[in-house]
């Protein structure tokens, strides 16, 4: 399930932002919090907040799209609710698979 996450994050970023700013935010997430790539999927409020930081409100649609598609690899339906953060919706997601 983590692997299936972290492919949801690393393609959602590369979809939006293209290879080199994809590269250019991970190196980012790993200056601003030590935190490597193939692990970040183990701190999601700091993937949150990096995007944030970056991308300001941009970054809820990024989100949304990594939640879109780590629903689909899960095979578990999308829904949505607007109180939820990035991650309560990926825990929600590994629940209910």
């Amino acid at each position: 399930m983590k692997t299936m996450l972290l492919e949801s994050m690393d393609e959602g970023l590369e979809e939006v932002l293209g290879e080199s700013a994809k590269e250019s935010f991970f190196s980012y997430v790993k200056m601003k919090s030590n935190i490597e790539e193939d692990v970040i999927h183990m701190d999601l409020e700091t993937f949150s907040k990096c995007l944030e930081d970056i991308f300001g409100e941009a970054a809820l649609l990024i989100e949304t799209l990594i939640v879109k598609r780590f629903s689909e690899g899960a095979r578990v339906q999308y829904v949505e609710k607007p109180a939820f953060s990035f991650k309560d919706y990926i825990e929600d997601v590994e629940k209910r698979r």
